[in-house]
């Protein structure tokens, strides 16, 4: 059962603000990853009842170093991400997440959360590493540590004091049971209010380990392009409403124009199958806009690719690869953004 760790949450207008970062020439990015948000609704049939939602994702080469998502539509948001200690107090793994959450200005909409995962460098001479390779790559994954779990796939080098782990081994089995799937890693996961659609926004970035380092040297990682599906339990689940097999403007113009008008249940621009044109309908448009027809074990599948794409001209360029600074367990920084509320969880 998935268990909750601690996250730090604040608001503001700043993006992935005062990580450190190595820039590295924007190549083809042919190193992946992909994305999964997994929505269940409490009534499969309505849109409108809320639920529960989890992040998979999954990877190309030797695995997710650093990722930076936005998801709208949550109420919530808990870590995930598997995690350990080593040297006694360094952090291993995923060691925490942040999150931050942003309403844009003059947007009248509900806000979006920013998801930030990322495995941090141990900086002091001779300590040993703490980095868990293969993390979205393997299926059944797990570090490669003494007395790691019977049947867990490992790589790179050996993790001799790893200990206080969580989420290993990880990527058990996709939700869907779709084997596409299976190497994908559940990193965050939370519920959303009745009426809300849960969805991604653009500005999606991530790295990979593009090399396995040594026992007391971190991997090599570079630039990912991130894609991003909507998987869900509903059925029909779509805001393709004129059927061009792509979420936009004119899918937009159709609801405004067929408002509050009552329909057959799921015809025309009413997405969320209740017989009406209404806001909930809005609300699914919004959170697929820009996506296309996909494939998917869920009920309903939305699918949309994405370049990792400039959230700041100084804070993140394309191309730039993120490593969080010093031995602080991913806290990125104390002030530069409103401090909500800290929601921790007893480990």
């Amino acid at each position: 059962m998935l268990r909750a760790r601690p996250f730090i949450i604040a608001s503001g207008s700043l993006s992935f603000a005062c990580a450190c970062m190595i820039l590295q020439p924007a190549a083809a990015f042919a190193q992946t990853i992909s994305l999964s948000l997994n929505v269940f609704y409490n009534t499969p049939s309505d849109i409108n009842s809320g639920g529960s939602w989890s992040l998979a994702a999954k990877s190309s080469n030797f695995g997710i170093s650093g990722l930076q998502t936005h998801v709208t539509g949550i109420s919530n948001v808990f870590d995930a991400a598997p995690y350990g200690f080593v040297n006694n107090t360094d952090p291993a793994g995923f060691y925490q997440g942040d999150v931050f959450f942003f309403v844009p200005p003059n947007d009248p909409a509900p806000g979006y959360y920013e998801l930030d995962f990322g495995q941090t460098p141990i900086d002091t001479p001779g300590h040993e590493q703490g980095v868990f390779y293969g993390v979205g790559q393997l299926a059944n994954g797990s570090p490669n540590y003494p007395g790691k779990p019977a049947g867990s796939n490992s790589e790179g080098p050996t993790i001799s004091t790893l200990a206080q782990t969580f989420g290993i081994p990880w990527a058990t089995g996709d939700i869907f049971g779709d084997a596409a799937w299976n190497t994908s890693a559940v990193l965050a996961f939370g519920s959303f209010s009745a009426g809300a659609t849960p969805g991604f926004v653009v500005g999606n970035n991530g790295n990979v380990f593009s090399a396995l380092g040594t026992s007391t040297t971190f991997g090599s990682v570079t630039a990912a392009t991130v894609s991003t599906i909507v998987r869900t339990n509903f059925a029909g689940l779509t805001a393709d409403y004129n059927h061009n097999g792509v979420v936009d403007t004119a899918d937009y113009v159709l609801w405004r124009n067929t408002l509050n008008q009552n329909v057959t249940p799921g015809s025309g621009a009413d997405g969320s199958g209740n017989g009406t044109v209404d806001q909930a309908d809005y609300n699914l448009w919004r959170a697929n806009f820009g996506t296309h027809s996909g494939s998917g074990s869920g009920s309903g599948s939305l699918s949309t690719s994405t370049v990792p794409e400039p959230v700041s001209a100084v804070l993140f360029a394309i191309g730039a690869v993120v490593v969080y600074c010093g031995r602080r367990p991913r806290q990125l920084c104390p002030a530069t953004a409103m401090s909500v509320y800290s929601n921790r969880h007893t480990r």
